[in-house]
């Protein structure tokens, strides 16, 4: 059989690899698949990709077709500490080439800046003489457009460009804010989950970093979902800050910073929240040279201006500095979420026509097109608090309970469940039913805003609950 008529042929270990993608990323995976083969020895290959768990995915799915052809994959990741310049990575490649027919090169996002890239382009001949194998580059958008711009030749040497994006946010931007999960264990699951990795943490040491520092991830994340926010805080700072900075690892430090800031905003300490992310985030990615990034990050910085009440500033940022790199970068979600922010604010200025016009037919819409239930609760809660400040306190109440609150308690996500119970609390205050205020505010808000030591949350449930027994005081005069 010649090559054209293998290349064409039906491949069952090819429509393997391939089954469930959709249409596209099966097309273009099928087009990188059949030029893994049949192509020549030596390959720069360009996978564009914005989703950590996706290409995690495609890169087994890759490794396991490879299998059956008899050939030999290798993966690095770029890391600065390891592979501090070019040559580093050149010797590696060399090295790697030795034994691998093809190489994975995953975490240029961070890696490559514009004079690695400017050597990259100068040294791709000594490459390709000295490590004659396919090299496949996993990389986000705006690496692969800085090395257009500053890596011409190597740009022109490519066999092919192959698109796997998604409509979620890319993996450099991480914390449960930045990237929520989508945790489908029951709560009771989960909590068995937690113990399991408090028990495996506690037996681990110094020399299980890489290891340690994903449990320590996965255990603060549960413990934000409990409302525990002191202990994940504590866990973050003392425990896995410090395994980034040993590895002077980028992209796992701007993570953890993230997450921080997440908490300190869920704890009501809004100033030192926006200080993390402009201090010690944001730089990370200005210095990356990442405009999606950049605009992200500002967009968060937007929000807890809004929680400040400084919305001059936050509207500033959202409608000059966010959203037009988001409408540039057609990212249908992010745009929604900007848009979100900006009702935000028409909702404390008081203009609940604009605001409710926002939410029901710009951002509402597509987060349903792309089943974020977590943002769509999200946004379904402001619907539900633009009612009730139009004193509609029984459709919004029906808003809360039917559409918002079964998604959070579903999801498990315990001070979403609380802020949303505090939400109906005045929902019945507005309707005077005072005895079910009572009860809610004294058995689930303020207990759970309590345990989670969300401050402000809970002076403000303590201030309503103290107007709710005056209220039932006089009715009994």
């Amino acid at each position: 059989m010649t090559n054209d008529l293998a290349h064409d042929s039906f491949d069952p270990a090819r429509q393997f690899a391939v089954a469930g993608l959709v249409p596209a990323h099966a097309e273009d995976l099928t087009r990188l698949l059949k030029l893994l083969c049949f192509g020549s020895q030596f390959q720069i290959l360009l996978a564009e990709i914005n989703h950590g768990d996706y290409r995690a995915d495609l890169v087994s799915r890759i490794d396991q077709f490879i299998a059956t052809r008899g050939l030999t994959v290798g993966h690095l990741q770029l890391d600065g500490s390891r592979y501090p310049d070019m040559g580093a990575l050149e010797q590696a490649l060399i090295g790697m080439a030795q034994s691998c027919n093809l190489i994975h090169i995953e975490g240029g996002e961070f890696w490559f800046d514009v004079p690695r890239l400017e050597k990259l382009n100068i040294r791709r001949e000594a490459i390709a003489q000295a490590a004659p194998v396919r090299l496949l580059f996993w990389l986000n958008t705006e690496p692969i457009r800085l090395l257009i711009q500053h890596a011409p030749d190597f740009w022109a040497w490519r066999s092919g460009v192959y698109s796997f994006l998604t409509a979620a946010k890319p993996v450099f931007i991480a914390g449960r804010e930045f990237s929520p999960r989508r945790d489908n264990r029951r709560l009771d699951e989960r909590r068995s989950r937690l113990r399991v990795l408090q028990d495996s943490l506690a037996r681990m040491s110094d020399r299980d970093g890489e290891l340690k520092f994903s449990v320590l991830d996965e255990i603060a994340e549960l413990l934000c979902d409990f409302g525990r926010l002191q202990e994940a805080l504590q866990l973050r700072t003392t425990k896995q800050l410090p395994i980034a900075l040993d590895k002077a690892d980028q992209n796992q430090i701007a993570r953890v910073y993230a997450d921080i800031s997440y908490i300190l905003r869920l704890s009501g300490d809004l100033a030192q929240a926006i200080d993390v992310l402009r201090d010690k985030v944001l730089p990370i990615y200005q210095k990356i040279g990442s405009h999606w990034a950049v605009a992200y990050i500002q967009g968060v910085i937007a929000a807890r201006l809004i929680d400040r009440e400084e919305y001059d500033e936050a509207l500033v940022i959202l409608q000059g500095s966010v959203l037009p790199v988001f409408e540039a970068c057609d990212d249908k979600r992010e745009m929604a979420i900007a848009l979100r922010r900006i009702a935000v604010i028409h909702i404390r200025r008081g203009d609940y026509a604009r605001a409710m016009r926002i939410l029901q037919t710009r951002v509402l819409p597509v987060l349903l097109e792309l089943d974020d239930r977590w943002a769509i609760a999200t946004t379904k809660r402001r619907i539900g608090q633009i009612l009730h400040l139009r004193a509609e306190y029984q459709e919004a109440l029906r808003v809360l309970e039917q559409e918002v609150l079964p998604i959070y308690v579903e999801l498990g996500i315990e001070y979403e469940v609380a802020i949303t119970q505090h939400a109906r609390a005045r929902c019945l205050i507005g309707l005077q039913k005072f005895p079910e205020a009572r009860s809610l505010l004294e058995t689930s808000v303020i207990p759970s805003y309590q345990q989670s030591h969300m401050t402000i949350q809970l002076e403000q449930a303590q201030h309503d609950l103290a107007a709710v027994r005056r209220w039932l005081d006089q009715d009994r005069g």
